[in-house]
């Protein structure tokens, strides 16, 4: 379980120089950047095992920090692999992708997306669950949003060749209210990794990522809005 909270914070410049460059206090990293409708940014971030979501302007001027964390912080449970992609459709709305779990903890590294209003008010939430749930889901839990409000996302697991069926490729799709539509798996002859999700329009859209434990070689899927490849 997780909860939100809503913070302070301080944005500076990195120099004297004049030119858009900002440091941002009380981050200790950066992973997720949204560019939003109004010329403005969400930035999501770690704080050790909470998530930072900061609104700014145009101009780079912070306009409100929401944090996510446990809400029993002794649960074996970890956030990594932020991901943000703005709402198409709602002006200023926005979604969060991170996986939530670790290696030995449960859940067992799910995709946990999250929708939140131009206030930075969480909206709705769901997990995306791997089809099989062996060993860790590499990085690339990227997001894309539709025209049409619809959000895909990609995700990948494989841990080792001597077990091949859990070596596969996700792609997911979630309606504008959080419920997810479908999950498809892709099997792959090697571990995957899924590095982004590309929606062009409501009916094509693109994933892509590379394979193998030594990154031997890559995958691009073409495919429409029911997720079937094209």
């Amino acid at each position: 379980m997780i909860k939100t909270i809503l913070c302070c914070l301080i944005v500076g410049t990195l120099s004297a120089q004049p030119v858009f460059q900002k440091k941002i206090d009380g981050l200790e990293l950066a992973e997720g950047l949204a560019l939003m409708p109004d010329g403005g940014y969400v930035m999501a971030g770690l704080q050790g095992n909470c998530i930072q979501i900061i609104r700014l302007d145009a101009n780079g001027t912070a306009l409100w920090m929401r944090q996510i964390c446990l809400a029993n912080q002794s649960d074996d449970i970890s956030f990594s692999l932020l991901h943000l992609v703005a709402d198409k459709v709602v002006s200023g709305a926005f979604y969060l992708g991170f996986r939530k779990g670790a290696f030995s903890s449960s859940p067992d590294n799910l995709l946990n997306l999250m929708k939140f209003d131009a206030n930075g008010s969480l909206l709705w939430e769901t997990q995306l669950r791997p089809e099989k749930r062996y060993g860790a889901i590499l990085p690339g839990n990227q997001l894309a949003a539709t025209p049409a409000g619809a959000i895909w996302a990609v995700l990948a697991t494989g841990f080792t060749n001597a077990l091949p069926d859990y070596n596969q490729a996700l792609v997911f799709k979630v309606n504008a209210s959080g419920q997810p539509l479908f999950r498809r798996f892709f099997l792959t002859t090697d571990p995957a990794t899924a590095n982004g999700i590309v929606a062009k329009n409501d009916a094509e859209i693109y994933a892509y990522g590379a394979l193998g434990n030594a990154i031997t070689g890559g995958f691009l899927l073409k495919l429409n809005e029911q997720s079937e490849v094209v």
